[in-house]
């Protein structure tokens, strides 16, 4: 039995069947992770450097880190409840 060069070249290229199935198993995987991507909560604490010093900073519960909300203030972070 006698295989041609076509036949082989034919074989080895992925097939349309092949970059459906792909795609259709990529677009699983990232729906699967985006659930646990943005149920994130925000920091409840972090780091504030000063001129001289830096301040460990923790929100008690009930309460989140916002370091947007004062920034047109100058503050480096607020706490304010949730």
């Amino acid at each position: 039995m006698t295989i041609s060069k076509d036949v082989l070249i034919k074989r080895n290229k992925p097939s349309t069947e092949m970059k459906t199935k792909m795609c259709i198993l990529t677009l699983l995987a990232v729906t699967a992770l985006s659930p646990s991507l943005l149920g994130q909560e925000t920091p409840r604490g972090g780091i504030v450097n000063g001129p001289k010093a830096g301040f460990n900073i923790a929100a008690p519960d009930g309460w989140v880190v916002d370091t947007e909300s004062g920034k047109h203030q100058d503050l480096p972070c607020s706490l304010p409840e949730r």
